[in-house]
Parts: structure tokens; C-alpha cells; sequence
């Protein structure tokens, strides 16, 4: 991995952790259900790109 790749690592940590901060607020203040469906996808999003470069740099990890 380059520093270039941790830091995109970290930023996809940050973002992903920041949509479901997001998500949880909205659940929390009961918005209407389009605002919370929208919350629920971003945080999806955010949460495969973290997970994809999991993914990608962890191959060899031991998966049990």
C-alpha cells in the first residue's frame, strides 16, 4: 500500500462513518421517510466503497 492508498483508505473510513453518524441523527429527529431512506442509502454507499478497498488491500487477509 502507498500513502496515497491509506489516505484514501482513511477518507473512505471518515466519509463512511460520517453517513451513519448522519443516518442515525435522522432516525434519532424523525425526519420524514425520504429523508431517512436518503441517510440509509448514503451511509450504504460510503460503507461499500469502505468496504471494496477492504477488500482489495486486505486479499490475503485470514478470513476466520
Amino acid at each position: 500500500m502507498t500513502a496515497k492508498d491509506v489516505k484514501a483508505m482513511n477518507d473512505a473510513l471518515k466519509q463512511s462513518k460520517a453517513a451513519e453518524e448522519a443516518m442515525q441523527q435522522a432516525f434519532i429527529e424523525q425526519k420524514p421517510t425520504t429523508e431517512v431512506n436518503k441517510a440509509i442509502r448514503q451511509w450504504m454507499e460510503k460503507r461499500q466503497i469502505w468496504n471494496s478497498m477492504g477488500e482489495k488491500f486486505f486479499e490475503r487477509w485470514p478470513k476466520n
